[in-house]
């Protein structure tokens, strides 16, 4: 079973359950779910394919949480990036991951 469909069962039999507590921030199954799946169809409307690498920009956060779903909505592979990394490994990483895609979420 992969990651995502876990997500989506979990949104169909508890939607409203928390399933997030970052911060200050609470989401349950059901938004983490809707915003995950918006995000995969920005990617997919950017031309992501299916088995394509996505590097994501993004500090840990809830965001960060939807990104990597999203991503694997789209049927991709994702590449966290993180500004705490040095600019050395952040270069290597995109010359080396095959990233097809790098987006920035905030």
């Amino acid at each position: 079973m992969l990651v995502n469909t876990i997500l989506e069962n979990s949104a169909q039999k508890y939607p409203d359950k928390i399933a997030l507590v970052c911060n200050d921030e609470r989401l349950c199954y059901k938004e983490i779910n809707n915003k995950a799946a918006k995000f995969s169809s920005y990617l997919i409307k950017a031309g992501i394919k299916r088995h394509d690498r996505v590097a994501i920009f993004i500090d840990n956060s809830a965001e960060s949480v939807i990104a990597l779903f999203g991503v694997l909505k789209a049927g991709a592979t994702f590449v966290m990036l993180s500004a705490s990394m040095k600019p050395t490994k952040l270069n290597y990483i995109l010359q080396n991951s095959g990233a097809s895609f790098l987006t920035e979420v905030s």
